[in-house]
C-alpha cells in the first residue's frame, strides 16, 4: 500500500479506461485493467457474489483474459443459483457503461453471460443487453470484495515493488522546506485516520465489537497478498469457533488451498503458521477481543502536537507496547502483526465507538507491517532519522496519503 500508486495508474491508462473513483481514503485513479485483475485473480469472496437479484454466483472458472477486441474474459465457467452457466464476462465500473461503449448492438459481445459492474446501478439505470435482445444477470464486485477500491490499488502497488527506489517521491517533497514537508504529511495522515474512523464506523452497524476484531485481526495476518481468504475463513468460522478450539488450522489452510498466493511468501508470513499463531492467542487469551477494547478505551486522547519521542516518553508509549503484545495478545502474534492490528484496527475502532479521539496515539505508534523502501523515503526527506524523529505510523500514513490524492 505504498508511494508508487501513481506509477500503477500511470501505466495502465493507455490500456484501460480510468475513473476517479471516492476510495476510503479520498479520490483515485482506478483502471478497468486492475478490475479484471481482481476477477482473474478472485480477490473477493465469492460466497458474497450476488445477481443483483440475489441468485448466488460460483466461479469455476473466471475465463482466458481477453486483451484484444471482444468481452473482457472468453469462455468463463459459472454457476448462477446452482444452474451451470458458460459464455464470457465483461466488466465495468458501472451497469449504464455497457450502452456507452455500444456493446447492445455488437454481436462480439452476443455471448456474454455475465455483467460484473463495481457499484450496484442506481434506480433508472439502463442494464445490459446484448444484440440478440437476451438481458444478462448482474453482479457488484465492490459488495463481495473485503476492501475498498483504494485499498485494493494499494495492494497492488505493494504486490509488485520490487527493486524500486524512492527518487520520485524524495524529489517532490525535497522541493520543500522541512516544516512544510511535515504538515503536509501530518495532514494527509489526518485524513487517513478519519476515513479509517469512518470504514470502521460503518463496519461497527454490522458486527459486534468482538466479531469485528475477530474478522480485521485474521485479514491482517493475511497480509496484502492473503487478505481475502483470511476474511473468508473469518465470516465462514466466527470467534466463538476459534475460542471453543472447534478448528484446526492445518484443515483451515487446507480448505483454501486453491487460493492462497504463497509465491514469494516468507516463512514467517506463511498463512498456515498466522492461522496457528491465531489459534494459539485463543489458548493464551481466550478474551482477547474484551483485554483490547478495555486497553483501548484507557488510552488518554491529546497530545498530537508533540514530538514523537516526547509523546512516547510522556504516554508511557514503550509499556503500552509491552502490555499490547505481552498481557492483551499473550505473546502469540509476532509485534509487527500486533502493531498494524493496532493502527488498522483496534485504535479507529475504539474511536468509532466511543467518539474518544485517539489519533495522537495512532500517529506516534510503532511502524507495522511496512516495506523497508518507505523507511528509506521518509528518511531521505529528513522526516525521520533524529532521536527526536524515529519512525513511526503516521509518517508512513502521510506518506501514502500523499500518493493517493
Amino acid at each position: 500500500m505504498w508511494w508508487e500508486i501513481w506509477l500503477f495508474v500511470a501505466v495502465n491508462q493507455y490500456l484501460a479506461e480510468v475513473q476517479e473513483v471516492q476510495g476510503l481514503y479520498g479520490p483515485l485513479g482506478i483502471t478497468e485493467r486492475m478490475l479484471q485483475r481482481i476477477w482473474k485473480q478472485k480477490d473477493f469472496t465469492e460466497s458474497r457474489l450476488r445477481t443483483l437479484e440475489g441468485q448466488p454466483i460460483r466461479v469455476l472458472r473466471s475465463g482466458s483474459w481477453n486483451h484484444r477486441e471482444g468481452p473482457d474474459f472468453l469462455d468463463a465457467s459459472l454457476e448462477i443459483n446452482g444452474q451451470p452457466v458458460r459464455g464470457d464476462v465483461e466488466i465495468h465500473f458501472r451497469s449504464r457503461d455497457w450502452r456507452r461503449h455500444g456493446h447492445q448492438l455488437d454481436a462480439n459481445f452476443s455471448s456474454v453471460a455475465l455483467h460484473v459492474v463495481v457499484f450496484p446501478p442506481t434506480p433508472g439505470e439502463a442494464m445490459a443487453e446484448t444484440s440478440k435482445g437476451v438481458l444478462l444477470p448482474t453482479c457488484s464486485l465492490l459488495e463481495a470484495m473485503d476492501c475498498s477500491l483504494e485499498e485494493y490499488a494499494e495492494l497492488e502497488v505493494l504486490r509488485n515493488l520490487s527493486g524500486r527506489n524512492a527518487s520520485d517521491f524524495s524529489r517532490t517533497f525535497l522541493a520543500l522546506p522541512l516544516e512544510i514537508r511535515e504538515a503536509r504529511l501530518k495532514s494527509f495522515a489526518r485524513e487517513r485516520w478519519g476515513a479509517k474512523v469512518a470504514w470502521a464506523t460503518s463496519r461497527l452497524f454490522k458486527a459486534t465489537w468482538e466479531e469485528l476484531c475477530h474478522q480485521l485481526f485474521l485479514e491482517v495476518l493475511g497480509h496484502p497478498r492473503n487478505r481475502a481468504v483470511m476474511s473468508s475463513i473469518a465470516l465462514a468460522h466466527p470467534l466463538p469457533q476459534w475460542r471453543d478450539k472447534l478448528l484446526d488450522p492445518d484443515q483451515l489452510f487446507a480448505s483454501r488451498q486453491e487460493r492462497w498466493k504463497l509465491a514469494g511468501t516468507r516463512p514467517q508470513n506463511h498463512p498456515r503458521l498466522r492461522l496457528r499463531q491465531y489459534l494459539g492467542l485463543f489458548a493464551s487469551r481466550p478474551d482477547w477481543a474484551l483485554l483490547a477494547r478495555e486497553f483501548g478505551f484507557s488510552l488518554p486522547s491529546g497530545g498530537e502536537c508533540e514530538q514523537t519521542s516526547l509523546f512516547r516518553k510522556q504516554r508511557l508509549m514503550p509499556e503500552k507496547k509491552d502490555c499490547l503484545i505481552n498481557e492483551v495478545l499473550g505473546g502469540a502474534i509476532p509485534g509487527g502483526s500486533a502493531h498494524t492490528w493496532m493502527v488498522d484496527g483496534l485504535l479507529p475502532l475504539v474511536t468509532a465507538e466511543s467518539g474518544k479521539d485517539l489519533f495522537a496515539w495512532w500517529f506516534h505508534w510503532f511502524a507495522g507491517n511496512a516495506p523497508a523502501l518507505l523507511g528509506t523515503s521518509l528518511r531521505g526527506i529528513g522526516v525521520i532519522g533524529k532521536p527526536t524523529a524515529p519512525l513511526c505510523n503516521g509518517w508512513i500514513q502521510g506518506a501514502l496519503g500523499s500518493v493517493t490524492q
